[in-house]
């Protein structure tokens, strides 16, 4: 036996060794990182619409904007997105009456179910009960609503008042 026949096969064997590690590598973490990301995605999207079920914010707003996109891979969610989305939708002439307002919380629930049942969270524990138990103060529902009245009067007073408009935006340049 010469050394030939020796130290070929064991550069080969190496090299393919290097080569599989370096390839078993690359692929498990892109692949992981990937899931991850979408997992934290998820994860953030769920915990925001949870956390402001009953506050409907700017932030719920956008979130929900984003379900098509971070729960894409789960056509439960998207079915449950599609029918809130359309019990939202409320005509100018349409009345958000007591019944209607019912049905959408339901929806509502109904999607976060859907969500919390995904693969990539699997919260099977959450359930219709435990969604439907928000805490949202009655301080701060009345501070919210007050705040409401205090800018629909302000722009009924600018509606009456046409010139004021005018007078309020001068007034408010001038405070920058």
């Amino acid at each position: 036996m010469n050394i030939q026949e020796i130290v070929v096969p064991g550069i080969v064997s190496l090299v393919v060794a290097i080569i599989s590690s370096l390839v078993t590598f690359w692929v498990v973490n892109v692949f992981y990182a990937k899931k991850q990301a979408r997992r934290r995605d998820k994860m953030y999207y769920f915990g925001m619409l949870m956390a402001t079920r009953d506050m409907m914010e700017k932030e719920w707003v956008k979130a929900l904007n984003l379900i098509t996109i971070v729960f894409s891979d789960n056509p439960n969610v998207l079915q449950a997105w599609k029918s809130y989305h359309n019990s939202l939708k409320v005509e100018k002439n349409d009345m958000w009456t007591d019944t209607k307002r019912a049905e959408s919380r339901k929806l509502q629930i109904k999607l976060l179910e859907a969500m919390a049942k995904d693969k990539d969270l699997g919260y099977e524990n959450i359930t219709w009960d435990i969604i439907d138990d928000s805490y949202y103060p009655e301080w701060l529902k009345m501070h919210d609503e007050g705040l409401q009245n205090q800018n629909k009067m302000l722009s009924q007073g600018l509606e009456i008042m046409p010139g004021m408009a005018s007078v309020v935006n001068s007034m408010l340049k001038g405070k920058k």
